[in-house]
């Protein structure tokens, strides 16, 4: 999308020294109209939503799964608050200009140059650098701890026939994903480095119900009049027998 490649432009070519710490805010700038940024889907706390420069999360992200493999230090990285579905849960990183920021550090003792492009519906990362003795290749590996289902609400709609319902978000399940770096020599595993937690809420399922037709209240039953009943009259007693004396 354009915001994608507006994104990738910024980061592409920058240059870090040894020590210096890359602000995705900073380097991408504020995503606004006026800076070329155009509406595309964004997460709110409702779900899915439209705003101004949605889609460079896969940016930030695809950054930060590139930052690990190399070996870099992460300063501040935030997960998405739902799963995202173009990486697995536990490698992303959300940003939102002026309150959420991802950075990372050269922690390297040489200068490394970022190179990211996009074109033809594909995102490349790339950190170009020394390979020095002490190289070795980093894998990713995540591993789910907890799960949480996904809420369903209903809502009515009037357009909607009665009996026809109409999914407006599919939802989705919450989960809690620990991830790790997997450091390999000469193809032999010879580390697992715990790198961090994520925990991602679930999106609620949101359908569209037809109006529920309103209960007619039952006609009321005539009551029938009621014969008064002729009052009982007191028994007379009985005389008892004469004793034999």
């Amino acid at each position: 999308s354009k915001n994608i490649a507006i994104a990738a432009s910024k980061i592409n070519g920058y240059i870090m020294q040894p020590g210096d710490v890359f602000s995705y805010n900073a380097v991408v700038g504020a995503r606004t109209y006026a800076n070329g940024f155009k509406d595309a889907g964004v997460y709110t706390a409702n779900g899915v939503e439209s705003g101004v420069g949605g889609g460079i999360c896969q940016v930030s992200s695809t950054l930060y799964g590139a930052q690990l493999m190399a070996d870099l230090k992460t300063v501040t990285r935030t997960n998405h608050s739902y799963t995202v579905s173009y990486l697995p849960a536990g490698q992303d990183a959300t940003v939102s200009y002026g309150s959420i920021d991802y950075k990372f550090k050269n922690s390297l003792d040489f200068p490394v140059k970022i190179e990211c492009s996009a074109s033809g519906g594909v995102l490349t990362v790339k950190f170009l650098g020394i390979r020095t003795d002490s190289y070795r290749q980093i894998k990713l590996s995540n591993e789910t701890v907890g799960t949480t289902p996904a809420p369903v609400t209903e809502r009515e709609n009037a357009s909607l026939a009665p009996g026809q319902q109409k999914v407006v978000q599919s939802g989705q399940g919450g989960k809690t994903v620990n991830t790790y770096k997997l450091y390999y020599k000469n193809g032999a595993l010879e580390k697992r480095e715990f790198v961090h937690k994520s925990v991602y809420i679930p999106m609620p399922r949101i359908i569209e119900v037809a109006p529920k037709a309103a209960q007619q209240p039952e006609p009321e039953q005539p009551v029938q009049p009621t014969q008064p009943q002729p009052e009982p009259q007191p028994e007379q007693p009985e005389t008892p027998p004469a004793e034999a004396p």
